[in-house]
């Protein structure tokens, strides 16, 4: 996994960006969600948090970009993303205090490779 995270305090309310390659999805075992949220939480911290303290305890706007995510239904992308950024799923730091805090999200994701016999069509 490799992630960039932006955060724009100007926005209102801030703007919460992240690009992430190759995000796994909520029905993974719990180990690939634990170590996908330490991911997100070190990119975070070398990232973001001279703008913000961590975990975030204000309301933001969400933006997600994923490049090759480990499933095409992007609401389990989500919850996965959800799942490593709120403070009360899984175990350690948390770049979110609550992820009730969010009050939009715009996501997209990009399949930068052609469809293979295994992957089906798209």
């Amino acid at each position: 996994m490799k992630a960039q995270i932006r955060y724009d305090p100007y926005s209102h309310p801030p703007l919460l960006t992240l690009h992430i390659t190759g995000c796994p999805h909520k029905r993974q075992v719990r180990e690939v969600l634990q170590k996908f949220r330490e991911d997100l939480y070190d990119v975070a911290k070398r990232s973001i948090s001279n703008d913000v303290d961590l975990p975030i305890n204000h309301e933001i706007d969400l933006s997600v970009f994923l490049v090759n995510p480990a499933s095409p239904d992007i609401d389990h992308l989500l919850e996965a993303i959800f799942m490593a950024m709120d403070s009360k799923s899984l175990k350690g730091p948390s770049i979110m205090k609550d992820d009730r805090m969010i009050q939009k999200v715009t996501i997209s994701k990009y399949y930068p490779n052609e469809a293979t016999k295994r992957d089906g069509a798209r």
